[in-house]
Parts: structure tokens; C-alpha cells; sequence
């Protein structure tokens, strides 16, 4: 048995954990759920595509395992479990769903049944070394220095994704059949430190969507006061680059007993900074209505302040040649430059080939397709169902949108508008939703499924 079993191949962090294994030569099998426009080995054609484009260095083709985390035995074929049983000898653990408020079964279904799954996919293949990623988060609301090795500490947590987090945590802990277990914590994840690339939307990108709304003419005083922060308030982010190299440096060592990482930087980046950065790239910042910043904002506000000291002993100690690159000025730059270049996460207002169903709850709920904003229609349960991405908002919301008290980027960051989906189809089903709010405000369907407001 020599290879790696990895799950969440196809998110941010996974593919780089993939990619870095394939370049040192690595056996790996990826555990890949397929989609309704694409099997599990064009998924994965697809990221090889995209690292062979990135380097002249062969790569070998991983063993590609259809399957679903959310689903007991990870809904694998007996072959394939077999298959598992026969060549893999250890687990990194890495799909999650980062959902933050409760809905649909996430994050707990992917975050504490997946764990569950995998692990017992272990227990039956005789796999004894297991690594999770985890969150620093599961830290909780806590302040003062927080070290590695705690993890109970009766905190209370600001949103699911950071409980179920830690619930993945003790499910990974308390495994009796695990001879090693490795738990690592990255803070915020950003984009590459080189490249600045970053398939993310998240975290620190929230941030800068989040300075992007800021009506204009407000100061930057007047921003960090809105915001709940100092100018010198302090964002734990840290490279994906860093965090895949550091991760597969520690899985390959085989002197360490179980043990938990910190994979936080130990110089958080200023707001201060940040704002700068993204003012100098942005030019001029849309008008907001004061309310829907306050709605944007209390939903992040949480991860807009830092909240602890996180003590990184044992990363220090094991994963002492991989120092995180500094914070510094031409970094941050680099990160905000290539989200700016790619309109600070926003996508031309024009079909791109996703359909995308919107599912308005009210009075006279409808479900419709928008994938032709020009003309959209009905749609039954069954075509919903088929559609690649799906949004579902109130129509009272809905009604908000068509007059213009409210814009898509407001509705989506203010959780107003769920969007549900592969996560490669997500960007563009927000441009659809935008173009849809700008062609039809005055079309009868607007008045179809908005009249229950």
C-alpha cells in the first residue's frame, strides 16, 4: 500500500495538495463527486489541464474514485472500496463545505457526516494514518493565546462552519483504530503568494468585496468604525501555496506522533493595509444604502477582527524549512491586484453557458430558469433539478431587486439570496442572476413572481 487517498481535490486548497503531490511523484487517489455537466475523471482532466499549463514538470494521472462524501461508504462502489483497501495507506482529509449559517444540510453534511464516512472508509480498510484540515477557528470566539494542542475549551463559536469544524475535529481524535492522526489549522486562506491566482470568493475576498460597496466619500476612519475595527486591526491570512507545501512536508514525515498545527501567520496583515491596497485598484466604490452595509457587514463582522494569539510550537518545530512569507506591501498588492483584475470577484452580465434556476418563495412561489436572461420562463421541480446552479430568495427580495432598492451583490453578501452549487459554476451563476435583475425589471415575470411582496 503506497498511496494517498485525498479528498476535496477539486476545491482551492485541494487542487494545490493534489498538484504538489503529483510533482514529487506521488500515488494519489482523489475521491470526486461528479457533477450534472461532468463525470469525476473530466473533473479531474480538467485540474491536470490547468497544473500542466502551470509547469514543464511531468505529471502522473491519479487514480480517480467517483464517489460522494455525503454519502455512507462515500458512496463508492464495492470495487472501488477495495481497490482502496489494497493501495492506499493514509487519508488527507481535506473537502469541507465553508458555509456559514446552517441550510440544506451543510456544513454539517459534508463537514461531520463526511468525516464520519471517511473515517469509517478507513476503520474497514485497515488505513491507520489519517490527516485532517481543519480551520484555527475552531478556536471559537476565544481571545489570548490559544495553543495547538486545545481544542475543548467551552468556546462559543460564531457561525456551523466553525462548530462542525470542531465537531470534525473529536470525531478524529477519538478514532481508536488510528495509530497516527494529524489535525492542521490554516487561518484565512488567500491566493497564491507567486501568482496571486486564487479560485476563492471567501475570506479575505469577502473583505475586499466588502470595501468595494462602501458608499463613496466615506472615510477611512469612518469605514473601520463601521466595520467594528481599528486601522491597525490585525486579519490572519496566509498563502494557499504556503499551506499546501507546509501540509505535504508534515504528511510525509513519519518521525511524528499525532498532532495538531497551527498554519497561521505569525504577522497578521493590517486593515489598514488592505484598504489601501484596494482603494488604489478599485477606483470608484458604488453607492450602498446604509442598511444593506449594515446587512453585508453583520454577517462578516466575525472574521473582520482578531480575535486571538495563535501559538504555532509544533508548526515551529516540524515544519521549520517552510517559513510563511511575509505580509508585506508587495504581496498584498499582488493578492488585490488579480482579484481586481477579475472585477473584484464580479462576472460580465451576460450568459456563460450555466443554467441557473431561481426558486422564489412567497404567495405565488415560481421556480425559474434564467439561463436565457432575456427570456426567462417557468420551470417545473424536475428541469430545476437538471439545472447546473440554483438561487433561492424571498419575493419580497425578489421585489427589491427589480426596483432597485437593492443590488445582486448586496443580496448575495447579505445572505439574501442563497446561491447553491458546484462551486466552478457559482461565479458565473451570479452573472446571471445580474444580468436577469438588469433586462427584466419592467417583464412580466418580474411582476409574476414578485406580486406576493
Amino acid at each position: 500500500m503506497t498511496c494517498e487517498l485525498l479528498t476535496g481535490a477539486t476545491g482551492f486548497l485541494g487542487s494545490y495538495l493534489l498538484r504538489d503531490a503529483l510533482a514529487a511523484g506521488r500515488e494519489v487517489a482523489v475521491l470526486v463527486r461528479p457533477d450534472r455537466g461532468a463525470t469525476a475523471e473530466q473533473r479531474v482532466t480538467t485540474l491536470l489541464a490547468r497544473f500542466r499549463a502551470e509547469t514543464d514538470a511531468p505529471l502522473a494521472t491519479p487514480k480517480v474514485l467517483a464517489g460522494d462524501l455525503k454519502q455512507p461508504g462515500l458512496g463508492l462502489a464495492p470495487d472501488a472500496r477495495a481497490w482502496v483497501a489494497d493501495h492506499c495507506h493514509r487519508v488527507l482529509h481535506c473537502a469541507a463545505s465553508i458555509t456559514f449559517r446552517a441550510r440544506g444540510g451543510e456544513p454539517y453534511a459534508s463537514n461531520v457526516d463526511g468525516t464520519r464516512y471517511v473515517l469509517a472508509l478507513c476503520r474497514d480498510a485497515g488505513i491507520r494514518d489519517f490527516h485532517l484540515v481543519s480551520t484555527a477557528y475552531v478556536a471559537g470566539r476565544r481571545e489570548g493565546r490559544v495553543m495547538e494542542d486545545e481544542l475543548e475549551q467551552g468556546q462559543e463559536f460564531s457561525n456551523d462552519y466553525e462548530r462542525s469544524k470542531y465537531v470534525s475535529e473529536t470525531l478524529v481524535r477519538s478514532a481508536p483504530f488510528l495509530d497516527r492522526w494529524s489535525v492542521y489549522r490554516p487561518s484565512v486562506i488567500v491566493g497564491d503568494s507567486t501568482t496571486g491566482f486564487s479560485s476563492s470568493r471567501d475570506g479575505l475576498y469577502t473583505f475586499l468585496s466588502i470595501l468595494g460597496l462602501v458608499p463613496q466619500g466615506m472615510t477611512a476612519d469612518t469605514i473601520f468604525a463601521r466595520l467594528g475595527l481599528s486601522p491597525d486591526a490585525r486579519l490572519n491570512v496566509v498563502p494557499v501555496n504556503w499551506i499546501s507545501a507546509t501540509i505535504r512536508h508534515l504528511v510525509e514525515r513519519q518521525d511524528t506522533a499525532s498532532c495538531t498545527y497551527h498554519l497561521t501567520h505569525p504577522n497578521p496583515v493590517s486593515a489598514a493595509a488592505l484598504l489601501a491596497a484596494t482603494t488604489e485598484f478599485s477606483g470608484s466604490a458604488p453607492q450602498v444604502p446604509e442598511q444593506a452595509l449594515d446587512e453585508v457587514l453583520n454577517v462578516y463582522r466575525p472574521y473582520l477582527r482578531e480575535h486571538c494569539e495563535f501559538d504555532q510550537t509544533n508548526t515551529r518545530r516540524d515544519a521549520a524549512p517552510f517559513p510563511c512569507p511575509p505580509m508585506d506591501a508587495a504581496l498584498i498588492r499582488r493578492l488585490v491586484h488579480y482579484f481586481a483584475s477579475h472585477e473584484f470577484g464580479r462576472v460580465p452580465q451576460q450568459a456563460l453557458g450555466v443554467q441557473l434556476a431561481l426558486s422564489v418563495v412567497g404567495a405565488e412561489a415560481q421556480t425559474l430558469d434564467l439561463s436565457a436572461p432575456a427570456t426567462p420562463r417557468a420551470i417545473s421541480t424536475d428541469e430545476a433539478d437538471d439545472a447546473r446552479a440554483s438561487a433561492h430568495c424571498t419575493s419580497d427580495t425578489l421585489a427589491r431587486l427589480m426596483d432597485r432598492e437593492l443590488t445582486v451583490e448586496q443580496a448575495l453578501f447579505g445572505g439574501l439570496v442563497a446561491l447553491e452549487g458546484e462551486s466552478a459554476y457559482l461565479e458565473q451563476a451570479a452573472g446571471l442572476l445580474q444580468s436577469f435583475v438588469a433586462n427584466t425589471s419592467d417583464a412580466p415575470v418580474a411582476r409574476m413572481a414578485g406580486n406576493a411582496a
